[in-house]
């Protein structure tokens, strides 16, 4: 069986939500929380969606934050153990820091070879036996190419897509690393 495995970045790997809320708080003396969003656009909940997004472009940005509980740990363990992992990412459409920042973010938290990133914005045309992602609209695309493959994802408010798997924020790195050892 193919163990291709598709592994979104961003609210997957990164836990991107607080520090990016953090960042807009900051400029404009908000108190906007990752508890606020329903919907996968960020924008609906920050009256001044041109600053949310243009913090998407500061240097860094895509560097300077933490890995989603657990991942550093379940991720590295599926590489060592032979998976072939993809990270398949959507980079901001504006600036090519993004895609730097997140190349030295893997290089930084795990022991990956760079030429298993993809970046793109439609995933729905990179094959895999799995898609683990947060974007509803990426689950749901993929699915439509690939109705044998599996879809992942994290239980955030703003996804309540149908998938093979959904595990917890918490821990939903080790019920990850549980599904596709059950799985493949």
């Amino acid at each position: 069986m193919n163990k291709t495995l598709l592994i979104d970045q961003d609210c997957t790997l990164v836990d991107m939500l607080p520090p990016w809320l953090r960042r807009y708080n900051e400029i404009k003396g908000t108190n906007v929380q990752v508890s606020d969003i329903k919907d996968y656009d960020v924008g609906l909940v920050c009256a001044d969606q041109k600053v949310l997004y243009d913090i998407l472009d500061e240097p860094g940005f895509f560097y300077n934050m933490d890995p989603m509980p657990g991942a550093q740990i379940y991720f590295q363990k599926l590489l060592d153990e032979g998976y072939d992992l993809v990270v398949v990412t959507q980079p901001p459409r504006k600036v090519d820091l993004a895609i730097r920042d997140k190349r030295r973010w893997m290089k930084k938290y795990f022991d990956f070879p760079l030429e298993n990133m993809i970046f793109c914005h439609r995933k729905n045309l990179i094959d895999g036996a799995l898609l683990f992602d947060d974007k509803p609209s990426h689950l749901v695309e993929w699915k439509k190419f690939h109705p044998n493959g599996l879809l992942a994802t994290l239980d955030w408010q703003f996804n309540k897509v149908d998938v093979d798997f959904r595990g917890s924020l918490k821990n939903g790195w080790s019920e990850f690393y549980d599904f596709v050892k059950k799985t493949f």
